[in-house]
């Protein structure tokens, strides 16, 4: 392959998206509000998942993940509560679906309506965080679902709400 101006402009254009889309994510996982009994706090990441998918290409979304849990692997405290990846620990599971939900919700919402491919990229977040809930705490998937989603599930859906809200003025 040739390396023209053209490719090279594209190729920068989707590090800088991907890269943004990280920074994005670092910024919304400071916003925590723990929640008193439970390891995982509500923070503001599936709202920029949700904003960030509906914005970028599968591709563009994916990279966006794996810069930002890249960052967390080399030692950076991008995660909530301040954590890189050696602390994640019951939070692990929702940014291992975070990283799956993103690109699919990109995929899906160019063959259904964002709402309907949000809910599925939610679902892709809630399924791992149970998974590995039920791992890290040695609990039931019935008691990882009680701790794991219901909390999060009305905050979750205000905050699709608000994503497709804010996304629907802008484009």
């Amino acid at each position: 392959m040739t390396v023209t101006l053209e490719n090279n402009a594209a190729l920068t254009a989707f590090m800088v998206k991907g890269l943004a889309f990280a920074l994005l994510m670092v910024l919304s996982a400071q916003a925590v509000i723990p929640v008193p009994g439970i390891p995982v706090p509500i923070t503001l990441q599936v709202l920029t998942i949700f904003a960030g998918a509906m914005v970028l290409g599968p591709v563009e979304s994916g990279m966006g993940m794996l810069f930002y849990i890249m960052l967390g692997g080399m030692g950076f405290a991008v995660f909530a509560n301040g954590t890189a990846m050696s602390g994640l620990g019951a939070t692990t599971g929702y940014i291992i679906g975070m990283a799956f939900a993103a690109p699919l919700i990109s995929f899906l919402r160019e063959r259904m309506n964002h709402v309907s491919a949000c809910i599925v990229g939610l679902f892709m977040i809630y399924f791992a965080g149970i998974a590995f809930l039920c791992i890290y705490m040695h609990i039931s998937p019935i008691h990882a679902f009680v701790v794991g989603v219901l909390p999060f599930l009305v905050p979750d859906l205000l905050k699709l709400g608000l994503a497709v809200t804010i996304i629907g003025k802008i484009q």
